[in-house]
């Protein structure tokens, strides 16, 4: 058996995937579609056959070298299991080149196979717990427009800490901060902590507005 080339079905696939927004639906979505092409017990089918390309039309993949389906799932099933399909292939198949290329794209397609599955079982990254510390929350909502003053300062500390699951008298004690000159919340290096979720271009008013406070500061 002559050593594999690259898997275009895997080149195919990661183009595919980095274009649309919902990865985890693509990955199961082709794993389903390959499994139920691979699992048709029809004993022929031409590859250009309106009925085969109909059956892949809500797939990334696409089989170009199917003569025999029969045979082609078997090969795919056999190299699944035994990671080789020397040992099924008479000195005959080996000879004719239709045949043979039967027998690599169904080995590709069962390559292609495992790796979604290794793609689909991959854990997804933990989300990352906020750095921010209590009162640079509380500065980074201020410089966010969030005004409370005409509200009662004890209740709206209630509400704000349950929403932050903070300390609620906490909250309520920087309420009173976030909005004077330097203090226990509006220290320096709070600020430029703060400063450091606002580069984006689209926040410019508000680094702005950062930048002057922490110079006053200074």
């Amino acid at each position: 058996m002559k050593e594999q080339s690259e898997n275009n079905f895997i080149s195919k696939f990661e183009k595919r995937l980095s274009e649309v927004p919902n990865k985890e639906y693509l990955i199961q979505n082709e794993i389903n579609q390959i499994e139920k092409t691979t699992s048709s017990d029809e004993p022929w089918q031409e590859f250009d056959n309106e009925p085969w390309r109909e059956s892949e039309k809500h797939s990334v993949f696409r089989l170009e070298q199917v003569g025999s389906l029969l045979l082609f799932n078997d090969i795919f099933h056999f190299y699944l299991l035994n990671n080789e399909c020397d040992s099924i292939l008479g000195e005959g198949m080996k000879e004719d080149d239709s045949i043979m290329a039967t027998v690599e794209e169904a080995m590709q397609f069962a390559d292609y196979y495992t790796w979604l599955k290794s793609l689909k079982n991959v854990p997804s990254k933990p989300k990352t717990k906020s750095q921010l510390s209590h009162k640079e929350k509380m500065l980074a909502l201020h410089y966010l427009g969030l005004d409370l003053s005409k509200y009662d300062n004890t209740k709206a500390g209630e509400v704000l800490g349950e929403i932050l699951g903070m300390d609620k008298g906490n909250t309520r004690q920087y309420l009173s901060y976030v909005r004077a000159g330097k203090n226990e919340v509006r220290t320096l290096d709070n600020l430029r902590d703060v400063l450091q979720l606002f580069e984006d271009p689209i926040f410019k008013d508000i680094s702005s507005a950062i930048k002057s406070d922490i110079d006053s500061l200074s």
